[in-house]
């Protein structure tokens, strides 16, 4: 926005409704770099967020929802049928299991992807609030990134 003032020089006032210091931030550096971080980190963990050991945690998962107890023995290997076991991951297999009994395959791939960006977002703020420089958090991360898809399965 342009006005004159009392002699006549123009004045550009920039707007301060709330919605434009929100857009400002939205369309920040920082907030493409972590834009970009995202990406990346989605396309570097695609190979490896569906490993065959996932169906084994939905699985029992889904086991510990429906008995509301969590698994004792072995009923799912072929060669260890009824082996003395404790379901050490039950949270996670929880956690996986209720994406998966919602909306199937495709809900535990949104699942796994949400959590590959927050994983990702999550690096990113740590590095900045360490460093307070956003260029140094992005770097930070990018060393750190490929580390990081080995939690995602």
């Amino acid at each position: 926005m342009e006005y004159s003032d009392d002699a006549g020089v123009a004045v550009t006032v920039m707007p301060s409704a709330p919605w434009w210091s929100s857009l400002r931030l939205i369309v920040s550096f920082p907030a493409l770099m972590a834009v970009l971080l995202i990406a990346v980190a989605l396309i570097g963990a695609e190979p490896r967020l569906i490993d065959p050991d996932t169906w084994w945690h939905v699985t029992v998962g889904k086991e510990i929802l429906s008995t509301h107890t969590w698994p004792v023995s072995d009923t799912y290997s072929f060669t260890a049928r009824g082996a003395h076991w404790i379901a050490y991951e039950w949270l996670g297999d929880v956690i996986l299991a209720l994406p998966a009994r919602a909306a199937g395959l495709l809900g535990l791939a949104w699942f796994q992807k949400a959590m590959v960006v927050v994983l990702t977002l999550l690096i990113y703020l740590y590095a900045y609030l360490v460093c307070g420089n956003s260029k140094a958090a992005c770097i930070a991360a990018t060393v750190v990134l490929p580390l990081a898809p080995i939690t995602f399965t």
